[in-house]
């Protein structure tokens, strides 16, 4: 199967030849150019070959003058940006490039974090944990205004021909909230998010520990979480009725051999359910080598459908038992190799004929003439 129609296959909930995936390098591409985002990502498919083409976030924001959000109150100093403002035209720029070169090809997914993840990256937890904790409306106000500016984005993004969008949350987790200051406060941007998405599809990607996404009502196709995290793969999937984005664990890749990513992710899977999958890491690939990026890639495309993932030692045989035998002829049953024979030419009349190419003999010198 092509790439695009695994996916598509899969999104329908249909069987495939082998689960689809999606690698793609977790970077701040912010200082990069749109072109040279663009050659990046072609470049990483082209070597990887991966059924879904992501292009990594870009977490810059472009702020006011002399705000450095060293306080809580320098929230409120946020304005709502426009989703081609700033450093995001450049991503936005890639995105499109990105929907041109890959068109009928493969799906395309932008990247994008949600309003509590961005706030992270401009401001660093420790600010963020002082203005959730002093609980003033400073924090509610810059979430409100970075919201905005993120829904802007994903229209642009969804305008420029992306098939889905990849909405990374972090916020959904016992360690920072609780389930209803959650739902009351932060669930609201989050469904704004997806709202601006549609008619593309949305995945969103939970990151953190001790994450409650079982409580959360979204209207979202996909969704994804740490496997690390909990709950495991076979578990989570029969609790959510759409397709699963993950599956990966990549906690140990960077000391990992080569032949090791290439030989045991038939065993890390064992697993897997039959629900619809794409195999992916939460927050792509870090801290890996260029030679285990490739060993891992090859190990994907040459798993097996989910159906032969989860038999078992004796279900292969008895498959094996139960299909009929090839038809095999016995040796004797096949023609003996008979060597054509082709008659010899027949030389001219008259023709002087040699079976062996001798070289004639000199003639010899006739004797020195005498002086008279």
């Amino acid at each position: 199967m092509k790439p695009i129609e695994r996916v598509e296959t899969t999104l329908r909930g249909e069987s495939v030849d082998r689960p689809p995936f999606c690698l793609y390098p977790h970077y701040d591409l912010e200082l990069l150019g749109g072109e040279v985002l663009a050659q990046t990502v072609q470049a990483f498919v082209e070597r990887v070959e991966p059924d879904v083409v992501a292009v990594p976030p870009c977490y810059g924001y472009t702020m006011p003058a002399k705000l450095s959000l060293d306080r809580p109150s320098d929230l409120a100093g946020l304005e709502a940006v426009h989703g081609r403002h700033g450093s995001w035209s450049q991503q936005q720029d890639a995105i499109r490039a990105t929907c041109r070169a890959f068109f009928g090809k493969r799906p395309v997914v932008a990247v994008v974090p949600s309003a509590y993840r961005q706030l992270e990256k401009l401001a660093g937890m420790r600010l963020t944990q002082e203005a959730r904790d002093e609980g003033t409306g400073f924090f509610m106000q810059g979430l409100e205004v970075l919201s905005k500016s993120l829904v802007s984005f994903v229209k642009q993004a969804v305008e420029a021909g992306v098939q889905g969008i990849i909405i990374e949350e972090t916020a959904a987790s016992h360690e920072l909230f609780t389930p209803a200051v959650y739902k009351e406060k932060l669930l609201p941007l989050l469904l704004a998010q997806i709202e601006a998405v549609k008619p593309a599809w949305t995945v969103v990607q939970f990151l953190g520990r001790r994450i409650f996404w079982e409580d959360l009502r979204l209207e979202c196709e996909g969704i994804g979480w740490p496997v690390a995290a909990g709950p495991n793969l076979a578990r989570g999937a029969m609790r959510w009725p759409g397709f699963v984005w993950g599956g990966l664990d990549p906690a140990a890749w960077s000391d990992a051999s080569t032949a090791w990513l290439r030989g045991s992710l038939r065993q890390q899977l064992s697993e897997i359910t039959g629900r619809p999958l794409i195999l992916t890491t939460p927050t792509g690939l870090t801290g890996l080598r260029l030679d285990q990026v490739d060993a891992l890639a090859l190990g994907l495309r040459r798993l097996p459908s989910a159906e032969r993932l989860k038999e078992t030692q004796a279900d292969v045989e008895a498959r094996r038992a139960a299909a009929p035998p090839r038809p095999r002829k016995h040796k004797e049953e096949y023609e003996p190799f008979v060597p054509p024979l082709r008659e010899a030419p027949k030389p001219a009349m008259g023709a002087r004929t040699r079976l062996h190419a001798k070289p004639s003999p000199e003639e010899p010198l006739s004797p020195p003439v005498p002086d008279l």
